[in-house]
This record gives C-alpha cells, structure tokens and sequence, in this order.
C-alpha cells in the first residue's frame, strides 16, 4: 500500500524491516527475549507470567516463528481474551444474589 501511494507513504518515517529471530543463534535469543520483556513491561494492567523467562520466550518463539508480527498478534489475542474474561466477571458479580 505505502510502495503505491506517495502522499500515505510520506506520513510514516523510514521503514525498519527485522527478520525473524533465530533462537539458535544467542544474540537472537537475547535481543528477542528483552523484546518480549519491554512488551510485559508496557501492560502493567495484566496479571502476566514473565515473558522472557527462557521457557515461556521459547514457546513464543515457537508459535511465532520469531517474527515480531506473529509474537504481537499472539499477545494481543491474549489480551483481549483477558479483557474478555475480565468484563464476563464482572458483569457476573453484577447478577449473582
């Protein structure tokens, strides 16, 4: 869309393109697991396990592929089941007599 559209394409600044991580490679491992710990760090609002312990940053990294897009997609369907659940909770403490 951006490579078709000169005027929507100035709006936004360089493009920053980062490939997977690789998790056999350590700076990999390191640099994703400090990525996934700067994202928990910017929802305090969630009761979360620690995403960059090795076992948890693995298991992203699995389902992911180590691409940035898929860990993003995968936590914020996280989120939004959390705040799901959270609202479903409430609305029930609401009706119980």
């Amino acid at each position: 869309m951006l490579r078709q559209n000169e005027q929507l394409r100035r709006r936004f600044g360089a493009t920053l393109r980062v490939g997977a991580f690789r998790w056999d490679i350590k700076e990999d491992r390191t640099t994703y697991r400090a990525f996934l710990r700067a994202v928990k760090e910017q929802l305090p609002e969630y009761d979360m396990p620690d995403l960059s312990d090795v076992d948890i940053a693995f298991r992203m990294h699995y389902a992911s592929y180590g691409l940035i897009g898929y860990t993003m997609k995968i936590i914020r369907g996280a989120a939004r089941i959390a705040r799901s659940q959270v609202v479903f909770g409430a609305c029930m403490v609401g009706t119980s007599r």
